[in-house]
C-alpha cells in the first residue's frame, strides 16, 4: 500500500523485473528490491482510493508460497542490493582491484566463536591514505591506532575517581534499583524463551557485586516495568507506505514477530543513506558495534529507560570508538574498555552496573538484527537532535543502521552473542584495584559511619 494523494491513476507506471519493482507517477518515484523474484504475468493488480490517496498494488510471487523475509527492514528494501545479497560477498567491481581476495569484497567473518578471542595488532605505520576512523575506517586521520589506544588508557587512568567509586559502592540504594530493573528488550527475550532454561541461564550467569547482591530485592514483583522506545507496536498501520511482512509463524523468528517498528522508526529507516559497502574488516565492525551498544545500554539503565538531554553526550563518552577513535578487534578487549569507561564517566559508577550493561548488550545481540537496529535508531534519534553529537551519528550510527539491515550476518551476530555471554570481566581486569577500594570503603563505613566516611581522605 502506497500513500500517494493527488495523483492521476491513469498516469501510474509499474515495472517488475525479478527482485526489482519500480513505481512512477508524478511527482513520486519508488524503487524496491525484494529478497526474492516477483513476476509481471497479468495477475498483478492496482487499485486507487481517491478519498484516502491510498494505492494498493498486488504482485504475484515467481515461486508461489515462497516466504519473503526482512520486508520490515525498509532500508534494505530501498537499497539496490540485488547483486550483493546479505551475508555474501559483493559483486566484483568493473575496475579490477589489486587485492582480489574475499576480504576485498567484504565477505563476512567465519562463524567460529574462537575468532572473537584473537585480537589483531595495532599498527603504527600509516597506509597511503593515512589512518582510518569511523564506520569501516572510511575517514582519514593522522593519528595512529596505537597512539589512540595509549591515549585512551591514559585519560581513563587519570579520570578514575576512587572516592567517587567508593561512595557509589557504599551508597548503593539507587544502584540496587537500577541493577534490578528489567529492560524492555530483556522482557522481549524472556517472553519468547520462558520454556528454555538454557537460554535464560546464559543471560543471567554474569556475576554481580557481592556487596550489592545481598541487598537486592528477593523477587522482581515489586519492580515496575518501565516503558521505552522499544515498545511493541504494530507495523501494519494504515499510514504505512511500504510493504509489511507476511504473518508466517512457522518461518519467522520470535524477534521478527515481536520487535516491530514504529512509524517514526520506519520514517528514519526511509531517510537513511542507500549504500553498499566494501568491508575492509568485518570482525572489527561487529566488535565496534558492541562498544556503541554497551554505551547505549548503560545509559538506558541509568536513566531507567527515560533518556535525558545528556544521554547522547554520555553515550559518546562511554564509547571508546566515538570519543577516542579507538579500534577494537576482540570481544574481551572491547568489553574491558567498556567496563573501564563505565567506571569513569556516568553519574553512578558501580561494577554491578557495568555487569548489568554487559548482560543488556548480550540480550540485544540475542534479539538479532532487529533488536540491534531498534537500539541504533534510538541512538540516532538522540544524537541527531544534539549539536554536540550530531557528527558522531554521521560517522558511525547512520552507516551501522544501514549495514545491520543489508549486510550483517545473523549467524555471526548469534556467535558473538554466545561469546559475550561466555566472557566474564573480573574487577582485576580493569586495572584499578577495585577490590582494595571496596574493602577500604566498608572499613570506613564501619568505623566512621555514613557521613564521616564520605569525606575521609584516601591513602594512596
Amino acid at each position: 500500500m502506497l500513500q500517494c494523494p493527488y495523483i492521476r491513476a491513469q498516469d501510474v507506471e509499474l515495472f517488475v523485473e525479478d527482485e526489482v519493482f519500480k513505481f512512477s507517477v508524478r511527482p513520486y518515484f519508488l524503487r524496491l528490491t525484494f529478497p526474492h523474484p516477483v513476476i509481471d504475468d497479468g495477475r498483478e493488480s492496482a487499485s486507487y482510493d481517491i478519498g484516502t490517496g491510498e494505492l494498493i498494488i498486488r504482485l504475484p510471487k515467481k515461486t508461489p508460497g515462497q516466504f519473503f523475509e526482512d520486508l520490515d527492514l525498509l532500508t534494505s528494501l530501498l537499497t539496490n542490493n540485488k547483486k550483493a545479497p546479505r551475508g555474501d560477498k559483493l559483486a566484483e567491481p568493473k575496475i579490477l582491484m589489486m587485492q582480489d581476495t574475499d576480504e576485498a569484497y567484504g565477505s563476512e567473518p567465519n562463524d567460529d566463536v574462537s575468532e572473537w578471542d584473537e585480537p589483531n595488532p595495532l599498527f603504527d605505520e600509516p597506509s597511503l591514505t593515512g589512518f582510518g576512523y569511523g564506520f569501516n575506517n572510511q575517514y582519514n586521520d593522522t593519528t595512529s591506532p596505537l597512539h589512540r589506544r595509549q591515549r585512551r588508557v591514559e585519560v581513563e587512568d587519570a579520570r578514575f575517581d576512587e572516592d567517587r567509586y567508593m561512595g557509589d559502592y557504599v551508597e548503593d540504594d539507587v544502584v540496587c534499583r537500577l541493577v534490578a530493573m528489567e529492560t524492555s528488550y530483556h522482557r522481549v527475550w524472556r517472553h519468547h524463551h520462558q520454556s528454555s532454561a538454557r537460554d535464560n541461564t546464559e543471560i543471567d550467569t554474569l556475576p554481580t557485586s557481592p556487596a550489592l547482591s545481598s541487598s537486592l530485592p528477593p523477587s522482581s514483583q515489586d519492580i515496575t516495568a518501565l516503558t521505552s522506545r522499544m515498545e511493541l507496536t504494530s507495523l501494519t498501520d494504515s499510514s504505512t507506505s511500504l510493504p509489511t511482512p507476511a504473518s508466517s509463524p512457522d518461518r519467522v523468528k520470535p524477534s521478527e514477530r515481536t520487535l516491530t517498528f514504529t512509524l517514526e522508526e520506519q520514517q528514519t529507516m526511509r531517510n537513511l543513506p542507500k549504500k553498499q559497502y566494501f568491508i575492509s574488516d568485518a570482525k572489527a565492525l561487529y566488535v565496534g558495534l558492541v562498544d556503541i551498544l554497551y554505551a547505549y545500554c548503560l545509559d538506558y539503565r541509568i536513566t531507567e529507560g527515560e533518556h535525558t538531554s545528556e544521554s547522547p553526550v554520555l553515550i559518546g563518552k562511554l564509547s571508546g570508538s566515538m570519543s577516542c577513535l579507538d579500534t577494537f578487534t576482540s570481544a574481551r578487549e572491547v568489553l574491558t574498555a567498556c567496563y573501564r569507561r563505565s567506571l569513569v564517566y556516568p553519574l553512578y559508577r558501580n561494577f554491578a552496573l557495568s555487569v548489568s550493561a554487559h548482560r543488556d548488550v548480550t540480550t540485544l545481540f540475542r534479539l538479532g538484527r532487529r533488536g540491534i537496529l531498534k537500539a541504533l535508531l534510538s541512538i540516532k534519534g538522540l544524537m541527531d537532535h544534539d549539536d554536540r553529537t550530531y557528527s558522531l551519528s554521521r560517522l558511525w550510527v547512520d552507516d551501522y543502521a544501514v549495514w545491520i539491515q543489508t549486510r550483517a550476518s545473523d549467524k555471526v551476530i548469534a556467535s558473538l552473542a554466545d561469546k559475550l555471554s561466555d566472557i566474564v570481566i573480573e574487577k582485576s581486569d580493569v586495572g584499578w584495584n577495585l577490590e582494595a577500594y571496596e574493602r577500604l570503603a566498608l572499613e570506613l563505613l564501619e568505623e566512621y559511619g555514613d557521613e564521616d566516611a564520605e569525606n575521609f581522605p584516601v591513602e594512596e
